[in-house]
Formats: structure tokens, C-alpha cells, sequence
């Protein structure tokens, strides 16, 4: 897949990837107060050095693991095992660190325990309210990305029906390019949703003319001449 510049909330998707990594961050750091408050009563010293810790370590861990990357149309599961990945990760350096300075015994296990417990879950809940009102503003047409498929057999018509039946996703199917199928040939088939645009050698042309977000290459590898060319 290639992607290009996009429009209006694409076009501010790395300030909010920038804003998510902060406020993410931000969690980790904030949680631990109102947990030292119900268990100990007071907000002591080393419990700030830990959240400050907590904020810078989570800055490079969380992105490490690869929680700011595109998720949408997968499922969120999958973001819950790499938001709980990144903080296992993280969770064992800040043991480590306490343990390696003789620091452990200052800190409170229970706040430490409810602490690592609710961190996850807490993230995950934020990104999915995230992912909620992102899927909201796609519903209402915003942040929508164009895709081309290459190759109009079996497997691209089953890519496109995929994309289909996940509006959510924001992704629009423009139409195919292959060098055997038309238009024609689709819908006596009972794929009538999008055009072929064109051939094979048609397809640079298109997307120099064209904004495409997305482009799928469903051909088969024995045509790999083909995609390469394609890729060139």
C-alpha cells in the first residue's frame, strides 16, 4: 500500500499523534496520584519522582512498541495486546530501576499493583474512545481515504468486498485496474460496485492525475515482473 497526502483531519494527523503520545503519557503519570491518595493518604515525595519517571519513560517505550501506528480496520484486541505489550515493558524497567537503587522498599506494594493494573485497561479505554469518535467523523465522510486495487480477479473483488463491509474503516474503493477484466466483465459477474479504470500500463498515468490514498496490488506472485513494475 502507498499513501499520500491527505486533506483537512489528515492533514493534522501528526500533530494528533503527537497530541495522543502526551496525553497517553499524561495517563500513566496523572493515575498514580489519586491511587497513592485512596491507599496512603498523602502524595509523597518519591511517588512524584515516579510519575515524572513514568511520564519520560512512556514517552519512548509506548512508541517503541508501535502504539501510534494506523489501526484503523483492525480489531481492538489487537491495540489492547500492544498497549498491554508496551506496558509489561515498561512496568519491568521501572522495577528494575527501583530494585537496582535500592528504591523498592520506599514505595507501597498495593499502590504499585493497583497501579500497573489499571494503566492498561485506562489506556485502552482512552483509544477506544479515540478510535470511536474517529470512526464517527469517517461515518460523516471526513478523514476518508480513496484506494485503487490492482487486479480485478478473485482476490482483488474479495479485498474490495472486505472494505465493503467495514464502513467504519473510511475507505473508499475508487474503481480496479487490470489488464484482462472490464467493467463489463464485473458485472455479468455480479460485481457492479466499481469500474476497471484502466490497464496495467494506465495506472501511473491515473495516479500522477489522482490523489489515491491506498493502493492494494492483489496480483498473483507469478506475475511478478508485473509488481515490480508496478512498484517502479
Amino acid at each position: 500500500m502507498f499513501n499520500r497526502r491527505g486533506l483537512s483531519l489528515r492533514e493534522s494527523s501528526p500533530f494528533l499523534m503527537k497530541l495522543l503520545r502526551l496525553i497517553d503519557s499524561s495517563i500513566v503519570a496523572a493515575l498514580l496520584y489519586p491511587i497513592v491518595m485512596i491507599y496512603i493518604g498523602f502524595w509523597a515525595e518519591q511517588y512524584a519522582r515516579l510519575s515524572i519517571l513514568s511520564f519520560v519513560l512512556s514517552l519512548l517505550v509506548f512508541h517503541t512498541w508501535g502504539l501510534y501506528r494506523p489501526w484503523r480496520g483492525q480489531n481492538y484486541l489487537i491495540e489492547f495486546r500492544a498497549i498491554l505489550g508496551a506496558w509489561v515493558s515498561m512496568a519491568s524497567i521501572i522495577l528494575f530501576l527501583l530494585f537496582a537503587f535500592k528504591a523498592a522498599a520506599t514505595y507501597s506494594r498495593v499502590v504499585l499493583v493497583a497501579w500497573f493494573l489499571m494503566t492498561p485497561l485506562s489506556l485502552f479505554i482512552f483509544h477506544g474512545v479515540a478510535r470511536g469518535m474517529l470512526r464517527s467523523a469517517r461515518s460523516k465522510g471526513k478523514n476518508v481515504r480513496t484506494a485503487i486495487i490492482v487486479g480485478a480477479g478473485e482476490l482483488g473483488i474479495s479485498v474490495a468486498t472486505y472494505i465493503r463491509e467495514m464502513p467504519w474503516a473510511g475507505i473508499q474503493i475508487v474503481g480496479f485496474f487490470d489488464d484482462f477484466k472490464t467493467t463489463e466483465d464485473l458485472k455479468k459477474n455480479g460485481q457492479s460496485g466499481k469500474p476497471v479504470l484502466g490497464t496495467l500500463i494506465e495506472l501511473p498515468v491515473y495516479l500522477r492525475e489522482h490523489p489515491v490514498d491506498l493502493l492494494y496490488i492483489t496480483l498473483p506472485m507469478r506475475v511478478e515482473e508485473k509488481i515490480q513494475g508496478i512498484l517502479y
